[in-house]
């Protein structure tokens, strides 16, 4: 399916779940649609967005396209749990500095504030957190030695699930490993080995003792086990993007 059709099938479902409630308490009321798109996206997502709500049948005057940055700072300043924040006032414009921590990214944005009503983000970065891409990255190139390149982009089209699961079980042992002397295992999916051997003809344990790696990462079962050597040395280029 088309992403904007999975969009579109998403917000009708949620449009008709909204309404459902609605109907069933008797509310009179109507409906605004306020839309996030995240906030270090270019304008195409905006587009796409408002593509997707008119294609689930939202009327064109009741959509509001907003960063989600300016939305974290308007519940914010509408909280009154958070008395604290200054709110912008008649007389004085004020602006606010907002992160949002993802997990593979920070988003840093300087947002004006002349009214609670009018938000505009006039500085916005974005910054890639080293330890679970830079160090992704890394794994991937040492992953590549021994499986090729080639294969590697092959599962990754063809088993995104699968390789998603991978690349999480990774991340799980950037935040959990601590001794340096001990070995780290990892499972691998075991579709990924499967069809290692059914297109290379190969088996990945053997692949791996013919490669510079052979004394450094083995293979058993659908359990892959790195040296502690190996794997902290995919932090070196990591620590230089610090």
């Amino acid at each position: 399916m088309k992403s904007i059709d999975v969009m579109s099938a998403v917000l009708s479902y949620m449009d008709g779940h909204i309404k459902a409630g609605i109907q069933k308490r008797s509310i009179d009321v109507s409906l605004k649609y306020v839309l996030t798109v995240p906030t270090c996206s270019c304008d195409d997502s905006k587009c796409f967005m408002l593509k997707a709500a008119e294609q689930a049948g939202f009327p064109s005057d009741k959509i509001t396209i907003v960063e989600e940055a300016a939305a974290a700072l308007y519940f914010c300043i509408q909280n009154p749990v958070l008395s604290a924040l200054p709110r912008p006032t008649r007389n004085q414009t004020n602006s606010y500095v907002l992160v949002e921590c993802e997990d593979d990214n920070t988003n840093i944005s300087v947002l004006k504030c002349p009214s609670q009503e009018t938000m505009s983000i006039i500085y916005r970065d974005n910054a890639k957190i080293w330890a679970s891409c830079q160090v992704q990255k890394d794994f991937e190139e040492l992953f590549a030695l021994i499986v090729s390149e080639s294969f590697l982009n092959y599962f990754l089209h063809k088993y995104p699930m699968e390789y998603y699961d991978n690349i999480q079980e990774l991340k799980r042992k950037i935040n959990s490993t601590q001794s340096e002397s001990e070995k780290v295992t990892m499972k691998m999916p075991a579709c990924l080995i499967e069809k290692f051997k059914r297109k290379t003809g190969k088996n990945i344990e053997k692949a791996g003792r013919k490669t510079v790696l052979k004394d450094n990462i083995e293979f058993k079962l659908d359990k892959c086990k790195i040296s502690s050597e190996v794997f902290q040395s995919l932090f070196s280029d990591a620590g230089k993007h610090c």
